[in-house]
């Protein structure tokens, strides 16, 4: 049930409908809230809900024996067998046939026959999200930063709350679980904020998303081989705007979603574009997975607590798992050591050059640090999404091509005039600069608008995702 379908409009419309009647019964709510939650997850497979049911007990039981261990060996075991049960399954469903793979690559380097072969099963939508989530509750109750959860009832909801559970954003215990016995207040303002939010995610989505990966990124990847300079260059920089649009209008969906039923989720982007460092960037970018690799891998290695060496080696162990998380391919792999690598040459670079560390510095300073980051950002996106490192390899040399006049070679797919990239991309950036701090707290400011104005807003967006409906492209970081 994807969120940019009618299916999940009829699905959150009876889903509060049911709610609001229900709201002043505490029990009645949340259990409502769970078997909507299950049922969503389960339009997917059935098979999924017997997962994220296992995540849930191990861990919700997990915080139960923290609750009375008292001893550090044993609260250190309890903690250990939830992540190696939780991260276990999710290596089962995503990292077997990798690891595989991987085998028989280094088999057939030694002239060993490549014999390895493991099952790949059916990777179940969302179950790195959730299996993060649940594994940030149980090492918080570790370390005594939150009280363990005693209600299965709100555990069980706090993860698999529709709105968040495919694609995030990760919700700690601390920021979730009290919200979900709170009475839950929306008045005309936050129903038009939270309106807001889902079209403008819609809007990133299906207006610009998948726009421009259905005719541009997609048919130059799909034809390297025939693509001129200017196509790969074109997609070059589409693709970063599609997966921001595509995975921060899902995020947005996902905050709108929630807060008509009076639940506040954080935000997981904040202008990303607008970094002037990798370090920003990923202050900036998917707040919520950078936020848990910091606390709960970056921070555990050492940080920057055991001396410049180490700390250079912590960026690249974590940025390289952080992309690993991504997916079970070298190309993700080599995307987080890419960026471990530039975060660990920034941090060098920095204490020689104060250009890259004086972040008040004048406007054009700021837009060079703005420019190279974004190209930096984009560079490794290249990686990102192609197939595999031989597709990147052939899509930076199609770079240094010839550019070639636009129709020179008739690619597939490809039927977007300049005027109409000039659009998609002047939409692109004004939903970017949505953000707190950028531009005075736009959705705001439009929930304050006029009730006509608005429906004139909204009616201009829906005909605009009307003509882009016949795409309806799956979530990019589904896949993840």
């Amino acid at each position: 049930m994807l969120f940019n379908t009618p299916e999940y409009g009829i699905f959150l419309l009876v889903a509060l409908a049911i709610f609001w009647v229900i709201q002043r019964h505490l029990i009645a709510r949340l259990t409502f809230l769970l078997a909507a939650s299950y049922l969503f997850y389960g339009a997917w497979n059935p098979v999924n809900m017997a997962l994220i049911a296992f995540v849930t007990l191990i861990n919700f039981g997990a915080g139960l024996l923290l609750s009375r261990v008292s001893t550090h060996r044993g609260r250190k075991g309890v903690t250990a067998s939830a992540a190696a049960l939780s991260l276990g399954l999710l290596g089962i469903f995503k990292y077997l046939g990798f690891l595989g793979d991987s085998i028989n690559v280094l088999m057939q380097l030694f002239h060993l026959p490549a014999s390895v072969v493991f099952a790949r099963p059916e990777l179940p939508v969302g179950i790195s999200f959730y299996t993060f989530q649940c594994l940030s509750y149980t090492v918080d109750v570790y370390r005594r930063q939150v009280e363990p959860c005693r209600s299965p009832l709100d555990f069980a909801l706090y993860a698999s709350f529709f709105p968040l559970v495919l694609a995030g954003p990760i919700m700690r215990a601390d920021q979730l679980l009290p919200q979900l016995r709170q009475k839950p207040v929306v008045d005309e303002k936050t129903s038009l904020l939270a309106l807001a939010f889902i079209l403008a995610g819609l809007m990133k989505k299906m207006v610009i998303a998948d726009v421009l990966g259905s005719q541009i990124v997609n048919p130059v990847y799909g034809n390297l081989g025939v693509a001129t300079g200017l196509h790969h260059w074109l997609a070059f920089y589409a693709f970063p705007i599609q997966l921001y649009c595509d995975f921060s209008g899902y995020c947005d969906i996902a905050v709108g979603s929630a807060m008509l039923f009076g639940i506040r989720l954080v935000d997981n982007f904040n202008a990303p574009f607008l970094a002037q460092s990798l370090r920003e960037f990923w202050q900036r970018w998917h707040i919520t997975l950078s936020r848990w690799l910091r606390d709960y891998l970056y921070i555990p290695l050492g940080g920057n607590r055991k001396g410049e060496p180490r700390t250079l080696m912590n960026l690249l162990v974590t940025m390289t798992l952080g992309g690993l998380w991504h997916g079970a391919s070298w190309t993700y792999v080599a995307w987080g050591f890419y960026h471990g690598a530039l975060l660990a040459l920034e941090r060098i670079l920095a204490r020689y050059l104060p250009f890259l560390r004086e972040v008040s510095s004048g406007r054009i300073a700021v837009l060079v640090r703005r420019v190279i980051t974004f190209h930096l950002v984009a560079l490794g996106f290249v990686m990102f999404r192609s197939a595999g490192i031989s597709q990147a390899a052939v899509f930076l040399k199609g770079l240094v091509l010839p550019l070639g006049p636009f129709v020179k070679v008739p690619i597939h797919g490809i039927f977007l005039g300049p005027e109409k990239i000039g659009v998609l991309l002047f939409l692109a950036i004004a939903l970017h600069v949505m953000k707190d701090g950028t531009t005075g707290r736009l959705r705001e400011r439009f929930a304050a608008l006029p009730s006509p104005l608005i429906a004139l807003l909204f009616f201009i967006a829906l005909q605009a995702m009307s003509m882009a409906s016949y795409m309806q492209a799956p979530f990019i970081y589904f896949q993840f």
